[in-house]
Protein backbone atom coordinates (compact mmCIF):
# COMPACT_ATOMS: atom_id res chain seq x y z
CA UNK A 1 0.00 0.00 0.00
CA UNK A 2 2.94 2.52 1.08
CA UNK A 3 4.25 2.36 -2.48
CA UNK A 4 0.92 3.16 -4.32
CA UNK A 5 1.19 6.40 -6.05
CA UNK A 6 -1.80 7.65 -4.47
CA UNK A 7 0.11 8.13 -0.91
CA UNK A 8 2.54 10.44 -2.85
CA UNK A 9 0.04 12.26 -4.09
CA UNK A 10 -1.35 13.79 -1.13
CA UNK A 11 2.07 15.40 -0.33
CA UNK A 12 1.97 17.43 -3.34
CA UNK A 13 -0.69 20.19 -2.27
CA UNK A 14 -1.84 21.05 0.95
CA UNK A 15 -4.82 19.95 1.96
CA UNK A 16 -5.43 17.94 -0.97
CA UNK A 17 -9.03 17.11 0.08
CA UNK A 18 -9.58 15.01 -3.49
CA UNK A 19 -6.67 12.48 -2.82
CA UNK A 20 -7.18 12.22 0.86
CA UNK A 21 -11.35 11.25 0.02
CA UNK A 22 -9.66 8.73 -2.71
CA UNK A 23 -7.60 7.53 0.14
CA UNK A 24 -10.34 7.32 2.95
CA UNK A 25 -12.50 5.39 0.24
CA UNK A 26 -9.63 2.80 -0.15
CA UNK A 27 -8.98 2.43 3.54
CA UNK A 28 -12.91 2.07 4.09
CA UNK A 29 -13.32 -0.55 1.28
CA UNK A 30 -10.27 -2.84 2.68
CA UNK A 31 -11.24 -2.51 6.26
CA UNK A 32 -14.92 -3.61 5.86
CA UNK A 33 -13.77 -6.58 3.23
CA UNK A 34 -11.10 -7.97 5.46
CA UNK A 35 -12.85 -7.02 8.90
CA UNK A 36 -9.15 -7.59 10.97
CA UNK A 37 -7.85 -4.20 11.25
CA UNK A 38 -9.63 -1.85 13.89
CA UNK A 39 -7.42 1.82 12.15
CA UNK A 40 -5.96 2.43 9.10
CA UNK A 41 -4.14 5.59 9.34
CA UNK A 42 -2.04 7.52 6.98
CA UNK A 43 -0.25 10.04 9.56
CA UNK A 44 2.08 13.08 8.50
CA UNK A 45 5.77 13.77 9.79
CA UNK A 46 4.78 15.91 13.04
CA UNK A 47 2.62 13.03 13.81
CA UNK A 48 -0.73 14.41 13.10
CA UNK A 49 -3.38 12.21 11.29
CA UNK A 50 -4.45 12.42 7.93
CA UNK A 51 -6.33 10.28 7.01
CA UNK A 52 -8.08 7.49 9.64
CA UNK A 53 -10.73 4.66 8.82
CA UNK A 54 -12.23 2.98 12.06
CA UNK A 55 -14.06 -0.72 12.35
CA UNK A 56 -16.58 -0.65 15.06
CA UNK A 57 -19.12 -3.65 15.19
CA UNK A 58 -18.00 -4.79 11.73
CA UNK A 59 -18.77 -1.34 10.06
CA UNK A 60 -15.93 0.44 8.78
CA UNK A 61 -16.29 4.59 8.83
CA UNK A 62 -13.97 7.71 8.14
CA UNK A 63 -13.35 9.94 11.23
CA UNK A 64 -14.00 13.79 10.92
CA UNK A 65 -11.32 15.91 10.50
CA UNK A 66 -11.89 17.65 13.87
CA UNK A 67 -11.67 14.23 15.50
CA UNK A 68 -8.24 13.36 14.12
CA UNK A 69 -5.63 12.85 16.54
CA UNK A 70 -1.94 13.80 17.20
CA UNK A 71 0.27 10.56 17.70
CA UNK A 72 3.47 11.97 18.03
CA UNK A 73 4.50 10.51 21.13
CA UNK A 74 3.59 6.98 20.76
CA UNK A 75 6.18 4.88 20.51
CA UNK A 76 4.97 3.10 17.14
CA UNK A 77 4.72 6.85 15.01
CA UNK A 78 8.66 7.44 16.42
CA UNK A 79 10.04 3.56 15.57
CA UNK A 80 8.61 3.59 12.17
CA UNK A 81 9.86 7.20 11.23
CA UNK A 82 13.14 5.87 11.85
CA UNK A 83 12.61 3.15 9.56
CA UNK A 84 14.04 2.78 5.93
CA UNK A 85 11.94 2.54 2.74
CA UNK A 86 10.06 -1.14 2.64
CA UNK A 87 11.20 -1.82 6.36
CA UNK A 88 8.17 -2.24 8.46
CA UNK A 89 7.59 -1.74 12.52
CA UNK A 90 5.97 -4.40 14.80
CA UNK A 91 4.29 -3.13 17.66
CA UNK A 92 4.43 -4.81 21.05
CA UNK A 93 1.07 -6.82 21.45
CA UNK A 94 -0.30 -4.57 24.37
CA UNK A 95 -4.35 -2.34 24.87
CA UNK A 96 -5.37 0.30 22.41
CA UNK A 97 -5.01 4.13 24.01
CA UNK A 98 -7.13 6.62 22.80
CA UNK A 99 -6.67 10.38 23.82
CA UNK A 100 -4.04 8.92 26.16
CA UNK A 101 -5.98 6.61 28.02
CA UNK A 102 -6.33 3.18 27.52
CA UNK A 103 -10.07 2.34 25.26
CA UNK A 104 -12.61 0.93 27.45
CA UNK A 105 -13.62 -2.38 26.84
CA UNK A 106 -10.19 -3.43 26.39
CA UNK A 107 -9.01 -3.78 23.11
CA UNK A 108 -5.70 -6.13 22.90
CA UNK A 109 -4.02 -4.18 19.43
CA UNK A 110 -1.19 -5.14 17.07
CA UNK A 111 0.13 -2.42 14.99
CA UNK A 112 1.74 -2.72 11.95
CA UNK A 113 3.15 0.95 10.23
CA UNK A 114 5.81 1.32 7.36
CA UNK A 115 7.23 4.49 5.77
CA UNK A 116 5.56 6.74 3.42
CA UNK A 117 7.62 8.90 0.74
CA UNK A 118 7.05 12.07 -1.58
CA UNK A 119 8.02 12.26 -5.37
CA UNK A 120 11.51 12.96 -4.53
CA UNK A 121 11.94 10.21 -2.29
CA UNK A 122 11.71 11.97 0.85
CA UNK A 123 10.25 10.88 3.88
CA UNK A 124 6.68 12.45 4.42
CA UNK A 125 4.81 10.37 6.89
CA UNK A 126 3.71 6.70 8.39
CA UNK A 127 0.98 4.26 7.14
CA UNK A 128 -0.19 2.39 10.26
CA UNK A 129 -2.96 -0.28 10.21
CA UNK A 130 -4.00 -1.91 14.00
CA UNK A 131 -5.09 -5.36 13.80
CA UNK A 132 -7.61 -6.29 15.84
CA UNK A 133 -5.58 -9.00 18.33
CA UNK A 134 -8.83 -10.57 20.08
CA UNK A 135 -8.61 -12.94 16.61
CA UNK A 136 -5.42 -14.09 17.47
CA UNK A 137 -5.97 -14.62 21.32
CA UNK A 138 -9.24 -16.59 20.52
CA UNK A 139 -7.21 -18.78 17.99
CA UNK A 140 -4.23 -19.45 20.11
CA UNK A 141 -6.78 -20.38 22.31
CA UNK A 142 -8.73 -23.33 20.41
CA UNK A 143 -5.19 -24.35 19.17
CA UNK A 144 -3.47 -24.71 22.06
CA UNK A 145 -6.50 -25.44 24.70
CA UNK A 146 -8.48 -28.04 23.16
CA UNK A 147 -8.77 -30.23 26.36
CA UNK A 148 -8.48 -28.18 29.40
CA UNK A 149 -9.58 -24.78 28.03
CA UNK A 150 -9.91 -23.11 31.58
CA UNK A 151 -6.45 -23.49 32.07
CA UNK A 152 -4.91 -21.93 29.13
CA UNK A 153 -2.01 -19.14 29.35
CA UNK A 154 -0.30 -16.79 26.67
CA UNK A 155 2.29 -14.82 28.13
CA UNK A 156 4.76 -12.37 27.01
CA UNK A 157 8.23 -12.15 27.36
CA UNK A 158 7.87 -10.13 30.84
CA UNK A 159 5.80 -12.90 32.13
CA UNK A 160 2.37 -11.09 31.76
CA UNK A 161 -0.90 -12.62 30.99
CA UNK A 162 -1.92 -11.84 27.54
CA UNK A 163 -4.65 -14.24 28.30
CA UNK A 164 -5.46 -15.98 31.30
CA UNK A 165 -8.22 -17.91 33.44
CA UNK A 166 -9.16 -14.87 35.57
CA UNK A 167 -9.35 -12.32 33.15
CA UNK A 168 -8.16 -9.36 35.93
CA UNK A 169 -4.57 -10.69 35.79
CA UNK A 170 -4.39 -9.55 31.59
CA UNK A 171 -2.74 -6.56 30.73
CA UNK A 172 -0.59 -6.07 33.85
CA UNK A 173 1.99 -4.22 32.38
CA UNK A 174 -0.27 -1.76 30.87
CA UNK A 175 -1.33 -0.50 34.39
CA UNK A 176 0.24 0.81 37.31
CA UNK A 177 -1.75 -0.81 39.82
CA UNK A 178 -1.07 -3.92 38.51
CA UNK A 179 2.60 -4.43 37.58
CA UNK A 180 2.87 -7.51 39.81
CA UNK A 181 0.23 -9.10 38.36
CA UNK A 182 2.59 -11.39 36.01
CA UNK A 183 3.05 -15.20 35.99
CA UNK A 184 6.59 -14.73 37.66
CA UNK A 185 5.27 -13.47 40.39
CA UNK A 186 2.28 -15.94 41.21
CA UNK A 187 4.62 -18.88 39.54
CA UNK A 188 8.52 -18.11 40.32
CA UNK A 189 9.99 -21.44 40.28
CA UNK A 190 8.01 -22.72 37.41
CA UNK A 191 8.85 -19.09 35.50
CA UNK A 192 12.64 -20.08 35.62
CA UNK A 193 11.32 -23.25 33.58
CA UNK A 194 9.61 -22.17 31.01
CA UNK A 195 11.57 -18.73 30.55
CA UNK A 196 14.78 -20.46 30.18
CA UNK A 197 13.56 -23.49 27.38
CA UNK A 198 11.57 -23.06 24.15
CA UNK A 199 9.02 -25.68 24.89
CA UNK A 200 8.45 -28.62 27.73
CA UNK A 201 6.47 -30.51 30.48
CA UNK A 202 6.92 -30.46 33.91
CA UNK A 203 4.64 -31.60 36.90
CA UNK A 204 5.23 -30.38 40.52
CA UNK A 205 3.18 -30.14 43.94
CA UNK A 206 1.15 -27.46 42.05
CA UNK A 207 0.29 -29.70 38.86
CA UNK A 208 1.50 -30.19 35.54
CA UNK A 209 2.95 -27.45 32.93
CA UNK A 210 2.95 -27.79 29.35
CA UNK A 211 4.44 -24.76 27.47
CA UNK A 212 5.79 -23.56 24.11
CA UNK A 213 7.55 -20.62 22.59
CA UNK A 214 5.86 -18.65 20.15
CA UNK A 215 8.19 -16.25 17.86
CA UNK A 216 5.59 -14.38 16.12
CA UNK A 217 8.09 -12.90 13.99
CA UNK A 218 10.09 -15.56 12.39
CA UNK A 219 9.55 -15.37 8.92
CA UNK A 220 12.97 -15.10 7.79
CA UNK A 221 12.27 -11.74 6.13
CA UNK A 222 14.77 -9.08 6.69
CA UNK A 223 12.80 -6.49 5.95
CA UNK A 224 10.96 -6.77 9.03
CA UNK A 225 11.58 -4.45 11.90
CA UNK A 226 14.46 -2.36 11.19
CA UNK A 227 17.61 -2.89 9.21
CA UNK A 228 18.74 -7.23 8.44
CA UNK A 229 20.66 -7.49 12.01
CA UNK A 230 18.34 -6.00 13.86
CA UNK A 231 15.26 -7.75 12.62
CA UNK A 232 17.25 -11.20 13.20
CA UNK A 233 17.45 -10.06 16.83
CA UNK A 234 13.64 -8.60 16.85
CA UNK A 235 12.53 -11.77 16.05
CA UNK A 236 14.43 -13.63 19.01
CA UNK A 237 13.56 -11.21 21.21
CA UNK A 238 9.97 -10.88 20.38
CA UNK A 239 8.18 -14.17 21.62
CA UNK A 240 4.91 -15.31 23.73
CA UNK A 241 4.97 -18.55 25.82
CA UNK A 242 1.94 -20.55 25.35
CA UNK A 243 0.75 -22.27 28.77
CA UNK A 244 -0.95 -25.19 29.85
CA UNK A 245 -1.28 -25.16 33.29
CA UNK A 246 -3.44 -28.08 35.09
CA UNK A 247 -3.70 -28.22 38.92
CA UNK A 248 -3.12 -31.33 40.99
CA UNK A 249 -6.87 -31.58 41.68
CA UNK A 250 -7.46 -31.58 37.97
CA UNK A 251 -4.87 -34.19 37.48
CA UNK A 252 -6.09 -36.27 40.27
CA UNK A 253 -9.74 -36.31 39.12
CA UNK A 254 -8.51 -36.91 34.96
CA UNK A 255 -6.56 -39.96 36.22
CA UNK A 256 -8.98 -41.18 38.36
CA UNK A 257 -11.55 -40.95 35.34
CA UNK A 258 -8.97 -43.05 32.95
CA UNK A 259 -8.26 -45.08 35.86
CA UNK A 260 -12.56 -45.87 35.82
CA UNK A 261 -12.12 -46.51 32.11
CA UNK A 262 -8.94 -48.71 32.71
CA UNK A 263 -10.96 -50.70 34.98
CA UNK A 264 -14.17 -50.92 32.36
CA UNK A 265 -12.22 -51.57 29.99
CA UNK A 266 -9.99 -54.37 31.97
CA UNK A 267 -13.67 -55.95 33.17
CA UNK A 268 -14.66 -56.42 29.84
CA UNK A 269 -11.92 -57.75 28.70
CA UNK A 270 -11.95 -60.60 31.14
CA UNK A 271 -15.85 -61.19 30.64
CA UNK A 272 -14.84 -61.40 27.09
CA UNK A 273 -12.14 -63.74 27.67
CA UNK A 274 -14.66 -65.91 30.05
CA UNK A 275 -17.43 -65.98 27.27
CA UNK A 276 -14.81 -67.07 24.55
CA UNK A 277 -13.08 -69.59 27.11
CA UNK A 278 -16.69 -71.31 27.13
CA UNK A 279 -17.58 -71.01 23.52
CA UNK A 280 -14.29 -72.52 22.54
CA UNK A 281 -15.24 -75.55 25.51
CA UNK A 282 -18.64 -75.49 24.37
CA UNK A 283 -17.16 -76.50 20.82
CA UNK A 284 -14.60 -78.16 21.91
CA UNK A 285 -17.71 -80.66 23.87
CA UNK A 286 -20.40 -80.64 20.79
CA UNK A 287 -16.80 -81.80 18.44
CA UNK A 288 -16.03 -84.49 21.46
CA UNK A 289 -19.55 -85.50 20.91
CA UNK A 290 -19.96 -85.76 17.57
CA UNK A 291 -16.61 -87.63 17.04
CA UNK A 292 -17.97 -90.55 19.63
CA UNK A 293 -21.33 -90.57 17.46
CA UNK A 294 -19.52 -90.92 14.40
CA UNK A 295 -17.01 -93.78 16.13
CA UNK A 296 -20.65 -95.72 17.55
CA UNK A 297 -22.45 -95.64 14.35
Amino acid sequence: MAAMNLFRDVWREEGNSAVKQTISSLFRKISRERQLYDQIRLIDSEGDELVRVNLNDSVAWVVAEKDLQNKRQRPYFSNTFNLKRGEIYVSPFDLNIENDTIEIPLKPMLRFATPVFGEKGEKKGVLVINYLGEHMLRNSEAVGNRRFKEHFMLLNKDSYWLKAPNSELEWGFMFDDKKTENFQYYYPEEWKIISTQTSGQFENERGLFTFNTIYALENNNPELVWSEQEAFQATQDYYWKAVSFVPQAELYKSQKARNFQLLIVYMLLVALSGWGAWVLARSTNRRKLAEQKIKTT
